[in-house]
């Protein structure tokens, strides 16, 4: 549903009434204003594409009348329908309840017949991304949640204790980069992205947590159960999120199970909870618990019945949310413009143009994931010219040389800093072997993973699924001497030009191909400079905006001083201060009273 502003207005072509219930001639409307637009779309299991079929003005009710007649039609226009999805709503949960489906443990009904044909069943579920969104909510209002009374607390304070772990490093490098303070720090806006949410029940999140535990961060000493919750939601998310071929479902597949598992663990949960072992607020909403259970449910059968009797051969989980139907009110919102809460009238009149045609593009942000996100391939053959001079001097030919090299190093710890390094490392050289067929070059990048043992290479160990690459050992030693340069300089305005002189005047290593080691080099150099820069400038341009945001605020509103009132009350003090480190800090008002009563 999509929320809209009420309002009365004149349609001159036939002279009535626009922007009242209107759910179509089969249901009687009543007269008053439409405050949700209430859209049905139909999305292909087998193909790509998604189609708005329905749009209703309507005054908050879900109709099971609609839903139905919708499922016959669509089934005598021969498509099949096996499913609907929801969100949360309370209006949703009782069109759950007229058709009989219910998650309360130990009653779950998670489908009802279908209209056209009595033998087959039409699941129920409950979109994936909202219950996730509600999971984090929870955790992060209530902060802790506890899911058996002899284990350790799950707390949203171990997220924070690594971020600001993570955030210490000189040059702002980072093992778990993606996750800001808006991932954090949460208020009503940032509560819907759908991305915020999946980058905190991530695997490097998880890794992050067990990586800085290891280094004896103290917050996090007893993070152990928050880590494997992480971890496990981040599997069950990518088991009923599945959007590719390569990955999707298949008969007896290792998702399945994630999601029977998934079943057991939150059935255990709520017992602790009916036997009073933990207390309501270490649980889900039972909102949250019953649509996760019927979903959970729900994509289980359904992928068996499409894989056993329908003869697929594989299922992608990822099209039985209700992603396209938030794509399509995000641009709804942006054809809107200013206006978040367009008119009903205004509603109706973008959704027949969009759902015909659209030249927009879904919003970068909000309540789904946008599966196409191109990003402009960073060149660097403008940089080789000026690198080929100076190369000659920094590069010598010969055998790499790792005795020589690391004579001093302490193979029994390594720093955060140098994991990260050698992290980077691994994506350089993954990123460079693609572009060359030299063997002795690519041998020259890469480790068979010979040095997966090294203290360095935790940080990779942990975020590996078998796919990352571990660095050639010289490879990381001298990205880790360009690193100091960068740190040294990132600050300044020719942080590039500074790094490079200083690299240039000095270091000397050898470098076993003679033929490729003037462009290699400088591909090594600039892209792990450029990559540096821009991570850099991202993260000093959120501080920037962060603390322009603060500073204006506080001219607009920190006031301080007294005031005489007519009830005779004088000297009450008012003040407004900042709190919060996200990008929109938050105002909180304090009052502090000397007050006196005139007699």
């Amino acid at each position: 549903m999509y929320l809209l502003r009420k309002g009365v207005y004149v349609n001159t072509r036939n002279i009535s009434y626009s922007g009242l219930e209107d759910l179509g001639d089969d249901i009687i409307n009543s007269d008053k204003k439409a405050d949700h637009g209430l859209v049905l779309m139909f999305q292909s299991l087998t193909q790509k594409f998604s189609q708005p079929i329905a749009v209703f003005a309507s005054h908050g009710l879900t109709l099971t009348q609609i839903v139905l007649k919708a499922i016959v039609l669509l089934e005598k226009s021969n498509c099949i329908v096996d499913g609907i999805v929801c969100d949360g709503a309370s209006t949703n949960r009782k069109l759950w309840k007229e058709f009989g489906v219910c998650g309360i443990k130990g009653n779950v009904k998670n489908y009802f017949t279908h209209p056209s044909n009595e033998s087959r069943k039409v699941y129920a579920f409950s979109d994936v991304p909202h219950l996730f969104k509600n999971i984090r909510n929870r955790l992060h209002d209530k902060k802790v949640l506890q899911v058996k009374p002899d284990s350790k607390p799950i707390r949203w304070d171990h997220y924070i204790e690594t971020f600001n772990a993570d955030s210490v490093h000189p040059g702002i490098a980072r093992s778990v980069p993606k996750v800001t303070r808006d991932h954090l720090f949460l208020f009503n806006i940032i509560k819907m992205r759908v991305r915020l949410m999946t980058q905190v029940f991530s695997r490097s999140m998880a890794s992050g947590i067990e990586f800085y535990r290891r280094r004896n961060v103290l917050a996090l000493t007893n993070s152990e159960e928050t880590q494997n919750w992480t971890l496990f939601l981040n599997n069950l998310f990518d088991a009923m999120n599945r959007r590719y071929k390569a990955e999707g479902i298949k008969q007896f597949g290792n998702d399945l199970t994630v999601m029977e598992d998934a079943e057991k663990w939150l059935n255990d949960w709520e017992s602790c909870l009916q036997e009073g072992l933990i207390s309501q607020d270490e649980y889900l909403t039972m909102s949250t618990a019953e649509g996760l259970r019927v979903t959970l449910r729900s994509t289980i059968e359904l992928t068996n019945y499409l894989l056993s009797d329908c003869g697929f051969e594989y299922v992608l989980t990822g099209k039985m949310n209700q992603d396209p139907l938030e794509k399509f009110f995000g641009m709804i919102r942006q054809a809107a413009g200013l206006n978040d809460h367009p008119t009903g009238p205004t509603f109706l009149h973008l959704y027949r143009i969009l759902s015909l045609y659209s030249v927009l593009s879904p919003p970068k942000y909000g309540n789904c994931t946008i599966l196409d996100n191109h990003a402009p391939k960073i060149s660097v053959t403008e940089l080789k010219e000026v690198f080929q001079i100076k190369n000659d001097a920094l590069v010598k030919d010969g055998q790499w040389e790792a005795d020589e090299i690391f004579e001093d190093h302490n193979y029994n710890s390594a720093e955060a800093l140098d994991c990260i390094i050698y992290y980077a490392s691994g994506y350089i050289s993954r990123k460079l072997s693609k572009t060359t067929s030299c063997l002795l070059c690519i041998k020259s990048l890469k480790s068979n993973n010979a040095y997966i043992d090294l203290p360095e290479a935790e940080l990779v160990n942990l975020k590996s699924k078998g796919g990352l690459v571990h660095p050639n050992i010289n490879l990381f030693y001298f990205l880790s001497k360009v690193e100091n340069s960068f740190a040294k300089h990132c600050n300044k305005r020719n942080v590039f030009d500074l790094a490079i002189d200083e690299i240039f005047e000095k270091y000397v290593f050898t470098f076993p191909c003679e033929t490729h080691k003037i462009s290699l080099v400088s591909s090594i150099i600039s892209n792990y400079l450029v990559m540096r820069m821009r991570h850099y400038a991202v993260q000093e341009n959120k501080k920037e905006k962060i603390a322009q945001k603060k500073k204006k605020l506080a001219k607009l509103f920190k006031h301080s001083g007294s005031f005489n009132s007519s009830s005779g009350i004088v000297g009450t003090t008012l003040r407004l201060e900042l709190y919060g480190d996200t990008e929109r800090p938050f105002i909180k008002f304090l009052v502090c009273s000397s007050v006196t009563c005139k007699s």
